[in-house]
């Protein structure tokens, strides 16, 4: 199998995710946007589940190296059920679903 072919199984494989743990806490270049555009589905019909492991103010100081980036938390939002640490005040989410693209439970740890 060639590189091209590599890139299209992976490619067809990535097309049908329904559940993204986000990298490194939505560090900047932990999503990249050609991923999230393969994802993006302007009709609002496809079920998708993204997950975030971070705390607001933790990591960096300002807009510019702030972790994780707004612009990437407003697209998960609009993109997928964002389920955070952050959002949900939660120290750990754990989601169990039975069959892809199927219904999940979640479960959300104690906050300290």
């Amino acid at each position: 199998m060639d590189q091209a072919e590599k890139d299209a199984s992976l490619r067809a494989l990535l097309e049908n995710v329904d559940l993204y743990k986000v990298g490194h806490h939505g560090s900047r270049n932990g999503t990249p946007i050609s991923l999230y555009k393969m994802w993006a589905d302007p009709a609002g019909t496809r079920p998708f589940v993204s997950m975030m492991s971070t705390k607001a103010d933790v990591h960096g100081v300002s807009e510019a190296g702030a972790v994780p980036r707004s612009t990437l938390v407003k697209a998960l939002r609009d993109l997928s059920d964002l389920l955070s640490t952050d959002n949900d005040a939660a120290d750990w989410i754990e989601v169990q679903a039975s069959l892809p693209g199927g219904e999940y439970e979640v479960k959300h740890g104690p906050s300290r």
